[in-house]
């Protein structure tokens, strides 16, 4: 029986109290999230146990991960293509480099973007003539689409 179940049947039975031996710290950080979120402590155990179930079942399924992991997973697999490109402007690390950037647009974005842009226009001029000042506006470019990262998948509903 998962975890969402668990919590219908407290919802409709008398609940039962038990105690359990936590670290302070831990209660107090489950004190502070449930006074948050102004819901009783058990029902943030409660949320906690069933993403853990969650993840332990599904650890594959990508909607079941949580927002800030996927961004995470984003960020550095983009980060990543863009310091190799920079590193190595060949023919396979400029592929690799397009499809991050192709997989934003369609994944992230949903669109493309100002920023996304401007980075194929400076890695096609950095391929064909790598130089400090290239990298460096790609580097500032980078940045700002991690930036856009972060905002689209943890602030934007």
């Amino acid at each position: 029986m998962n975890s969402q179940n668990n919590y219908n049947e407290i919802q409709h039975e008398k609940i039962e109290y038990v105690n359990v031996r936590i670290p302070k710290a831990l209660k107090e950080k489950i004190d502070e999230l449930a006074q948050k979120k102004n819901v009783a402590m058990w029902k943030i155990i409660l949320e906690a146990v069933s993403l853990y179930e969650n993840l332990e079942k599904k650890p594959k399924k990508k909607k079941e991960l949580p927002r800030l992991d996927k961004c995470a997973w984003y960020i550095y697999k983009f980060s990543k293509s863009v310091s190799l490109f920079l590193e190595n402007p060949d023919d396979e690390n400029w592929w690799q480099l397009d499809q991050r950037i192709a997989e934003l647009r369609t994944r992230i974005f949903g669109r493309d973007t100002e920023w996304l842009q401007m980075l194929d226009q400076l890695a096609v001029q950095y391929k064909k003539n790598p130089s400090t000042r290239l990298k460096i506006e790609i580097n500032d470019v980078a940045k700002m689409i991690i930036s856009e990262i972060i905002l689209k998948m943890l602030f934007e509903e």
